[in-house]
This record gives C-alpha cells, sequence and structure tokens, in this order.
C-alpha cells in the first residue's frame, strides 16, 4: 500500500499494488508527483493506515495477458518456474504464491478500492485520478517493460486447456472487469 500525501490543495492517494499491472510505473510516477510512503505490506490492505479522506485506487489487467507477462518474467530469471511451459506454470505459480492469489482472486484488494484502473486504458484513467485529486495529468513512468512486450499477442501461448483453466478460476473476475480472452 502507498500512500502520496496530498496537501491543502491536493488530496491524499492511496495505491493498492497487484503484481504485473504497472504497479512500479505506477509508483515511480506518484514518486515524481511528491513524496510516496510505503504504508503497511505491499500486497496487503489496513484500514487503520489509510487517511481519512484519502481516494484509494488499484490497477486490474487482462488475467491471460497477465499471466503470460508474468511468465516472460519467470523464464528470463532462473526460477523455480524456470523451464515450464505456460500451462504448468500458471497452476503452479497460483499453488505456490498465495500472497498474490488471496481468496482465489488476481485482484483481491480491489474491494478496498474507491477507483479501479485497467491497465489497458491506465495513462487515460490515471490522468483523470489525477485531475479529480488535484494534481496535473503526467505521462506514465515507463519501467519493467520488456522489448518484447511490444510485439507479442498474449492468446498466441495458450492452448484450450490453459485457456479455460484461468477462465474458470479467475472467472468472477473476468466478468466483473469485463475482461475476454
Amino acid at each position: 500500500m502507498y500512500l502520496l500525501k496530498g496537501d491543502n490543495i491536493r488530496r491524499d492517494i492511496i495505491y493498492l499494488a497487484h503484481p504485473r499491472t504497472a504497479s512500479v510505473a505506477t509508483i515511480l510516477t506518484m514518486g515524481e508527483l511528491g513524496t510516496v510512503y510505503q504504508i503497511g505490506k505491499t500486497h496487503d490492505f489496513d484500514a487503520s493506515q489509510v487517511p481519512k479522506d484519502a481516494i484509494i485506487f488499484t490497477t486490474v489487467r487482462n488475467p491471460w495477458d497477465l499471466f503470460v507477462s508474468w511468465w516472460f518474467k519467470r523464464s528470463i530469471r532462473k526460477s523455480p518456474f524456470y523451464g515450464q511451459d505456460l500451462a504448468e506454470f500458471i497452476p503452479q505459480l497460483v499453488k505456490c504464491n498465495p500472497q498474490y492469489f488471496k481468496r482465489n482472486k488476481l485482484f483481491y484488494m480491489a474491494k478496498e478500492a474507491h477507483r479501479i484502473l485497467n491497465y489497458e486504458q491506465l495513462q487515460a484513467q490515471f490522468d483523470l485520478l489525477l485531475v479529480e485529486v488535484g494534481y496535473a495529468p503526467t505521462n506514465l513512468v515507463v519501467a519493467n517493460q520488456s522489448e518484447r512486450r511490444k510485439t507479442r499477442d498474449y492468446r498466441k501461448y495458450y492452448n484450450a486447456q490453459t485457456q479455460e483453466w484461468v477462465a474458470e478460476y479467475f472467472g468472477p473476475e473476468i466478468d466483473k472487469y469485463m475482461y475476454q480472452f
């Protein structure tokens, strides 16, 4: 959980960072607007640490695209998942990383947020949020973006079984945020 402390003109904003949703870029961009404080644990929400009138926001991303991004990240670095194909990787990642998949959800902190920004339209939605709380729009910092990202279509990495596994396991969130394969 990250706090950008406002002043007498701008409101406080709290960012709840879900992995692989441009969270590093969002935090770095907030840091360009002022001092950002990490309060509590990165992947937890503690209401007692939130200023009374702060705007709380988070980011979400198409789950199928998110998993391909995670898979590429893990295939570059030596990890317990190194060398697995996507069909092996996704269920193993979910099983071995409960800190990222609480209550079988990818975006488990979203219920605490006043605003949910989509990765796919992040710049435009982030600018609207900034204006709402009194900041000027600013370009998001580019961070952790692979050169391969520009030409990669996540759909080509899935087979029918893997596509369906994601659809079933994360179905309620896929429906809630209106994502499609």
